[in-house]
């Protein structure tokens, strides 16, 4: 399946929306950051393409989005989802955006996606 711009817009824009996952205990960070991701089969796709064009690992990946995202063990998701929005609109702002499938997405959104990769194929 080909990722199309109304998929991607669509998703994006349910980052913001998506209701917090219901969890007994807590995630750990790799799954707290994955569920902000209302479609992380189709991020995962699009984590595959940009990690084949950059050859980034997991853990530089990691790392990047504790700093981008501002992560703490204490974060909730809503914490965490607006340290995402925030990264999003800083990246637009500064031109800090990536070319993946021929789109413009922010780093943090690839990074995110790269992640998603990384753990579905059981690398994180």
């Amino acid at each position: 399946m080909t990722l199309n711009r109304r998929r991607l817009l669509a998703g994006a824009a349910m980052l913001m929306l998506w209701p917090g996952s219901v969890r007994a205990a807590p995630p750990t960070q790799s799954e707290a950051m994955l569920d902000l991701l209302p479609d992380r089969a189709g991020a995962a796709r699009l984590g595959a393409q940009w990690v084949a064009q950059e050859h980034t690992e997991p853990r530089e990946i990691l790392e990047s989005l504790q700093r981008r995202l501002r992560w703490s063990a204490d974060a909730d998701t809503d914490t965490l989802r607006h340290n995402l929005a925030n990264a999003i609109a800083e990246d637009f702002h500064s031109g800090t955006v990536v070319a993946v499938q021929g789109w413009q997405i922010a780093r943090t959104q690839a990074e995110l996606c790269a992640l998603a990769y990384f753990a579905a194929a059981g690398r994180v």
